[in-house]
């Protein structure tokens, strides 16, 4: 049961994230390519996934 809670305390930290991403991007005016750009990636999926809160295969770097 533990382990459950962590699993879901670790995704809605991944949404917390994606809401963030997404706002700051927004409050820049980049747009998703051009945010992906910048982090060293050539299309949008990485950006996409972090902001639906999918995205597990960002990391601290890229944030």
């Amino acid at each position: 049961m533990q382990c459950m809670d962590l699993n879901q305390e670790v995704q809605e930290l991944y949404v917390v994230i994606g809401k963030n991403v997404k706002k700051y991007r927004e409050l820049k005016g980049l747009s998703q390519l051009a945010l992906s750009g910048e982090i060293g990636h050539a299309s949008t999926t990485l950006v996409s996934q972090a902001e639906l809160g999918k995205g597990k295969r960002f990391n601290v770097e890229h944030l």
